[in-house]
């Protein structure tokens, strides 16, 4: 990452923090970008309208060659160790938000 962005660690960590919270920075900003849809859908009026929305927008993300395959939300989570505790609950909580505004 240091290389695609033309930075050396030490200065990754003075803008960013440490690896978590760049983490969670990316997070935000896939969340308030690429998958916003995710929010929009959830405005739906029906659970049946909700789960079609999703379904078709998600269809639509994960197919378009602009975006990388598969979700970082997800596979964030599946890659996450014993050791990337914070990581997992991260992650953990950002998806309990999604699930409490249903």
């Amino acid at each position: 990452m240091t290389e695609t962005i033309s930075v050396n660690k030490p200065s990754l960590y003075v803008a960013f923090g440490n690896k978590e919270e760049l983490f969670y920075k990316v997070l935000l900003r896939y969340a308030s970008g690429p998958v916003a849809y995710v929010n929009e859908v959830l405005k739906e009026p029906t659970a049946r309208k909700v789960a079609e929305s999703f379904l078709v927008r998600a269809a639509e993300f994960l197919t378009d060659p602009q975006h990388p395959k598969g979700c970082m939300i997800v596979q964030g989570a599946l890659s996450s160790g014993e050791s990337a505790e914070l990581v997992r609950n991260i992650l953990i909580n950002f998806r309990k938000s999604y699930e409490s505004k249903l």
